[in-house]
């Protein structure tokens, strides 16, 4: 007789007599993880048995001024926030000329957009019946709590409030740069009509609110899919997809002849908690590529001491805004610690290049020269110095020693 957990887990089976493509298409919905005590290992998430050190650590990954998404919604210490995800909600709309019913029926009567995994065939995928874009973005989160699965209208609210919010700071934050660049003040030409002393969107929020919430939007528990942000992009806009473009400055990295090209990066207080939530990205979803993986573990190879920060600070590579170059060598040597880098990534070939020259003597040798005496030009002046005074006292020893064995060649020379 069998038992009822035979029956229950044989029922559960029968979810995975699928074809091999609707898998794919199962396992490609999730992009938003959750970190769990499970997760320890790779991503430095505190458990009941962390030490101080992983705690300290696993703060990278938790939002420190504001929520995005609903893993981090209820969270007392980010409530502040809320009020201003409001007032942004407002301005957004004032932009765009519409409604807030408007903007919520776009979210509920709209289609998934299939275009937007580029990680299976979309032939296959055009075939299948479009799902709403709220079921979609229902499922980009891994382990979202069945309060918000089951009150659609609180889920579209959330979406719109967080999503309207990350917009108007992206937006405001590249606007401001702008007017910096151009040297151009004109507060209502680039800042709408948020007020001059705004707590957020100012110069004000700026200096202390703007940079540590563009941190907060990297980290991997505090995402918001990206179809929301490309329909509300449209619906503000009503332009062509939307506009969104991606950099990839960090596969810039190549070694030839004796030129190593790096990108520039600015190391400072949100560096740390980036890298990690990027590389922890790339751990959980499948197909997102090891580009930063690779490229933390590359600096770090490059980077043993503060020397080696200091040669990068010299050459326009790295700016530092955290402090010594001590502490720089610090954070690239342990954010790669417990991380194996992939075998097969686009810097191997750079770093065997690399690796190639270095263990050739005289480019060590060379190398050595170079930084101890040609730095600067005292230094310059002083290899000079010992190398005519070196030239000097050999030709003293050779005339001192020369007529003590030929005397007979030195006594012609001096008669003659």
């Amino acid at each position: 007789m069998s038992s009822n957990w035979v029956v229950d887990l044989t029922v559960e089976l029968k979810k995975f007599n699928v074809s091999t493509k609707e898998q794919e298409k199962q396992w490609n919905k999730p992009s938003i993880y959750k970190l769990s005590a499970a997760s320890c290992c790779l991503t430095g998430r505190p458990n009941s048995s962390s030490s101080s050190s992983s705690n300290q650590k696993a703060a990278a990954y938790l939002p420190q001024i504001v929520s995005f998404g609903p893993y981090h919604h209820d969270d007392e210490h980010l409530r502040n926030m809320e009020c201003h995800k409001h007032r942004a909600l407002h301005h957004f709309l004032l932009r765009s000329d519409k409604t807030l019913q408007t903007l919520v029926d776009t979210l509920i009567l709209a289609k998934a957009d299939t275009d937007i995994d580029h990680h299976h065939h979309h032939h296959h995928q055009a075939e299948a019946a479009p799902v709403p874009l709220v079921q979609q973005l229902m499922d980009s989160y891994d382990s979202l709590d069945h309060k918000w699965r089951n009150d659609q209208n609180e889920f579209v609210k959330l979406m719109i409030l967080d999503g309207c919010f990350m917009l108007e700071v992206l937006q405001w934050f590249d606007k401001a740069a702008a007017a910096a660049a151009s040297h151009d003040h004109d507060h209502d030409q680039y800042f709408g009509h948020y007020a001059r002393n705004d707590p957020i969107f100012s110069h004000h929020g700026k200096l202390y609110f703007m940079s540590y919430m563009r941190r907060d939007m990297l980290m991997l528990e505090n995402q918001l899919p990206m179809p929301l942000l490309k329909t509300l992009l449209a619906f503000e806009t009503c332009k062509s997809k939307f506009e969104i473009s991606n950099s990839s400055s960090l596969k810039d990295i190549s070694f030839q002849g004796q030129v190593l090209r790096l990108p520039v990066v600015v190391i400072d207080d949100t560096t740390e908690s980036t890298f990690l939530n990027l590389m922890a990205f790339e751990r959980f979803h499948v197909g997102a590529g090891n580009e930063i993986t690779s490229y933390v573990c590359f600096m770090d190879n490059i980077i043993d001491s503060a020397e080696d920060v200091k040669i990068l600070k010299c050459s326009g590579i790295v700016h530092n805004a955290i402090g010594s170059e001590k502490a720089v060598a610090k954070l690239f040597n342990e954010m790669t610690k417990d991380v194996t880098p992939d075998p097969g990534s686009s810097l191997e070939e750079v770093e065997r290049k690399l690796n190639d020259y270095c263990k050739n003597k005289w480019h060590e040798w060379r190398a050595n020269l170079i930084h101890t005496y040609f730095r600067s030009p005292w230094a310059l002046l002083s290899l000079l110095a010992a190398v005519v005074l070196l030239a000097l006292t050999i030709s003293q020893t050779f005339y001192t020693i020369y007529p003590y064995y030929h005397p007979a060649a030195t006594t012609k020379y001096l008669a003659s």
